[in-house]
């Protein structure tokens, strides 16, 4: 198209050329007969009939006219002539038909050169909305790939709902279990040794026999002791393995009614552990008179018992955090569990043994940390679209971040009882030391003033 274009205007270029030729030979012609007579190559023979006795004859090279009259028409129809032909120049071949011609072929040639831009610029706009189309089925297809989850991603998902709420149900028997051990220490309201020393070892004795004795201990020395044939719970009070390690979930729920035999267990083992003897009891009226005035003697003695009661409590926290986390949890999750399980391969006698009714949060992290990943099923599972292993992965990570601050909780009850070891340790040092110099303060006066104690 561009070679066609350039041709043209070369082709115009001639031919305004040629006109200018013709145009300033018109005009040489009209304003000077020699001029013309010099272009053209010779005299000019003008024969008029009106004036012909007043010519000569022409010979065969030259023609002259010998008249002046007909000097004055030969001049006017020369430029008669001329100017015809200056008017055909212009107005026929220019005007009439080269320009519209032009015209016309310019016009033609721009609406080609338009329809063609309009063709190219039709196949562009396909391009970009083939393109377009192809992007925007790309993303759909790669949406509907990365938003399809697996039911490997789905069983985190299901099994973390009742993380929350057997968390709570933990804390809440690990406080139970604290008071319990409080109040059993000071002899508090309706516990069990309210009565004194006497009474709760008698009521601690009356639950071994019809419960935990074993005839069979002391060489069968116990059968006149034991009333407790045929019992389930026989050596519960003192097996920590049997009574709290071997199982992940214990029935234990405080916040019901109604007591279950694992709650009388853990209590039964928590007061063998942590309180076999009672403090004593002070009577009210040696701790202080009638109208309220403390008496040392009677005062002091109770506060240094209650830091006893302070440091077994203490101890006894570990105990009751581990209890705390196998206590039950919701029952949200246990199908699915139990259905895995048994996926595993596992019976219904087992997976009840194993986990129990309504899985604690211990069982439920035992599940998600361990359990979990002891079939081949997880790993062909990991066979699957890049985003739902990237989705396991960041699951993974929360179960991580979950056992992580477990494992913290128990750090800090251990430094708690270590720093109370170490204090009990001190105590009895600072005693000594006390005790130490109180026999020098009888020998040296100085030691009694208060600023050198």
């Amino acid at each position: 198209m561009k070679k066609f274009i350039f041709k043209t205007a070369k082709n115009i270029k001639i031919l305004s050329l040629i006109a200018l030729v013709i145009g300033f030979s018109s005009y040489a012609l009209l304003n000077n007969p020699r001029k013309a007579e010099a272009l053209f190559g010779g005299p000019i023979c003008c024969p008029c009939p009106t004036c012909r006795d007043a010519l000569v004859e022409c010979s065969r090279d030259v023609c002259a006219c010998q008249s002046n009259a007909e000097t004055t028409v030969t001049i006017r129809h020369i430029t008669d002539e001329f100017i015809q032909q200056r008017e055909w120049l212009i107005k026929v071949f220019w005007e009439a038909h080269l320009l519209p011609a032009m015209m016309f072929m310019t016009e033609q040639l721009t609406a080609v050169m338009t329809q063609q831009m309009m063709i190219l610029g039709t196949l562009i706009d396909a391009k970009h909305q083939s393109e377009s189309q192809r992007i925007l089925q790309e993303l759909q297809a790669q949406a509907h790939k990365d938003y399809q989850p697996s039911e490997g991603m789905c069983r985190f998902g299901t099994n973390t709902r009742a993380l929350a709420a057997s968390d709570r149900n933990a804390t809440l028997t690990q406080i139970a279990i604290s008071s319990h051990g409080t109040q059993r220490d000071l002899l508090s309201g309706d516990s069990i040794s309210a009565g004194g020393q006497r009474d709760y070892t008698r009521s601690r004795l009356d639950q071994f026999k019809n419960k935990y004795c074993n005839a069979a201990d002391f060489g069968n020395g116990m059968t006149r002791v034991c009333n407790s044939s045929g019992s389930t719970q026989i050596n519960r009070d003192i097996n920590y393995t049997n009574t709290v390690d071997q199982k992940q979930t214990l029935e234990i729920d405080f916040s019901l009614n109604n007591v279950t035999p694992d709650e009388e267990d853990i209590l039964a083992l928590s007061n063998n552990l942590y309180g076999n003897d009672v403090l004593p009891r002070i009577p009210e009226d040696k701790m202080a008179l009638s109208n309220g005035t403390i008496i040392p003697k009677g005062a002091f003695p109770y506060m240094k018992m209650r830091s006893l009661v302070a440091h077994k409590n203490l101890t006894l926290s570990a105990y009751a955090a581990q209890v705390g986390r196998k206590s039950q949890g919701t029952d949200t999750v246990e199908p699915y569990i139990q259905a895995y399980l048994e996926n595993m391969g596992l019976t219904t006698t087992d997976i009840a043994e194993l986990i129990g009714p309504r899985p604690s949060y211990d069982a439920q992290m035992e599940f998600l940390t361990k359990t979990l990943y002891q079939t081949p099923n997880y790993y062909t599972e990991l066979y699957d679209k890049p985003v739902n292993v990237e989705r396991k992965i960041a699951a993974q990570s929360a179960i991580d971040l979950m056992q992580r601050r477990d494992t913290y909780r128990d750090s800090v009850i251990t430094k708690a009882i270590i720093s109370g070891y170490l204090d009990t340790i001190l105590l009895k040092a600072e005693e000594a030391e006390r005790s130490r110099r109180e026999g020098m303060k009888s020998k040296n006066p100085l030691l009694s003033i208060p600023a050198l104690n």
